[in-house]
């Protein structure tokens, strides 16, 4: 569910909000939102406990549909679902991040916030389907699988009128779990439906639509059922401030999608779909490990920050504290895991999947450098170095996409892997570096 990138993944924007008023829907009882370690330990566990069972739940649903439908459906659908990702980005334009903090910072801006942010979307997906369908003769060139990239690209209408921002901005810990869960049970729901029924894959096209749609229809009713409608010239005020504030973010969102979304856009453009399947399938399981490992960070940001406001000294001893133990674990775990890999694809996919086994192999120690190398990025972050931490990725980012054409040109899903695997130890060394500079240039203060 790679569209989950640009609709739930950040959270933090939310922690700039101080009291949100009895008159703000989402509150749960009558006190303020508190703001303490221990309030956030608990938003982040919880959102990202939701998040790591979403994608176990989308994990499941591509095992279904890999299952049922074979290699060559799953690669239709794998592509399908990369450029919608890739385009929900643009679609956004920023205003899923910028939308919390001006709800956070002025929740009686909510009202024309809901219209303004829905005008800016349906703009930019106006202008992403017209790409998609101008270049849908190269993104597939089999003219099925093109009509399944329009039907699931057709979400992105749903993703003009899902204001996931709203809950996050008022603090609204139920309403924001159920937004990063429920398209993932929709979607699986709908995909299972389709599996019994239409196993084709139209039919799986149709279910992802599906299960965005439900998420759309049932949060935009929660949303307005609360705000009356405002005047022209308020929502005009509000486009005209959302834009400013949501461009750099819109560019560094789109700079950072490119690392994880080109992936199987690349192996698309060299190979058949059941090659892309077979890498997918090998994919699907690399994001799962990502994702879990994504929940230690959830827990660690928040010391990470209290350090930095210590001195460098503190947040120094911090992070240092935390490579100490999760070094050797992660390097143990990887082990286990690469010892499990040429089991667990044919487990979980089919025979045919062997193929594939080496790629997920590289993409296990892959998932162990992207572990690794958010500890700096956190630390970065926790410094107030956002932007630095934004350039060492963005550099990052376009070397291993020079990496990943050359390395699937040359050898296939295997050099696909290979070359993400060099990406992340590429962006390890930048992030470290960067870290211990900024750290240095702190103490020397």
């Amino acid at each position: 569910m790679g569209c989950q990138m640009g609709v739930g993944g950040h959270f933090s924007a939310s922690e700039e909000a101080t009291i949100v008023t009895d008159a703000i829907p989402g509150r749960e009882d009558g006190s303020p939102r508190s703001s303490t370690s221990g309030g956030l330990l608990i938003r982040f566990a919880v959102l990202g406990t939701a998040q790591v069972a979403g994608s176990a739940l989308s994990f499941v649903t591509a095992v279904i549909i890999t299952r049922v439908g074979g290699a060559d459906v799953f690669g239709q659908i794998s592509v399908g679902l990369s450029v919608l990702a890739y385009a929900s980005l643009a679609t956004n334009f920023g205003t899923d991040v910028s939308g919390v903090r001006m709800a956070a910072a002025d929740p009686g801006r909510v009202g024309p916030m809901l219209p303004a942010i829905l005008l800016i979307r349906l703009f930019f997906a106006a202008l992403s389907l017209a790409t998609i369908l101008a270049l849908a003769p190269v993104l597939q060139p089999d003219p099925q699988g093109q009509v399944v990239l329009l039907i699931i690209c057709a979400s992105l209408l749903a993703v003009c009128f899902l204001p996931v921002w709203l809950p996050q901005g008022l603090e609204n810990l139920k309403v924001t779990a159920l937004c990063i869960f429920a398209p993932f049970a929709f979607t699986f729901v709908l995909t299972a439906f389709s599996a019994l029924f239409s196993p084709t894959a139209l039919g799986f096209a149709f279910s992802r639509f599906g299960g965005d749609a439900l998420l759309a229809l049932a949060l935009s009713i929660w949303a307005l059922r609360f705000y009356p409608r405002p005047s022209w010239s308020q929502i005009r005020s509000t486009i005209r401030d959302l834009i400013l504030q949501s461009g750099a973010i819109a560019g560094s969102q789109l700079v950072r999608g490119l690392a994880f979304l080109s992936d199987i856009l690349v192996v698309s453009f060299f190979y058949p779909d059941a090659v892309v399947g077979h890498f997918s399938a090998a994919y699907r399981i690399y994001l799962l490990f990502v994702a879990v490992s994504a929940m230690y960070f959830i827990a660690l940001f928040p010391k990470l920050a209290r350090a930095a406001a210590n001195g460098a000294e503190a947040l120094k001893s911090e992070l240092r504290g935390t490579l100490v133990w999760t070094v050797p674990a992660t390097a143990a775990l990887t082990l286990v895991l690469l010892a499990a890999v040429p089991w667990l694809l044919p487990f979980a996919f089919g025979d045919d999947f062997t193929v594939a086994v080496p790629a997920l192999q590289l993409l296990v120690v892959a998932a162990a450098l992207n572990f690794a190398h958010k500890n700096y990025s956190r630390a970065l972050i926790a410094m107030g170095h956002s932007g630095a931490e934004f350039r060492m990725t963005a550099i990052a980012t376009f070397v291993g996409l020079t990496f990943k054409v050359v390395g699937t040109w040359q050898w296939g899903i295997t050099g696909t892997a290979l070359a993400i695997l060099l990406g992340e130890l590429f962006l390890l060394a930048l992030l470290a570096w960067s870290a211990a500079t900024k750290l240095k240039a702190e103490q020397a203060r």
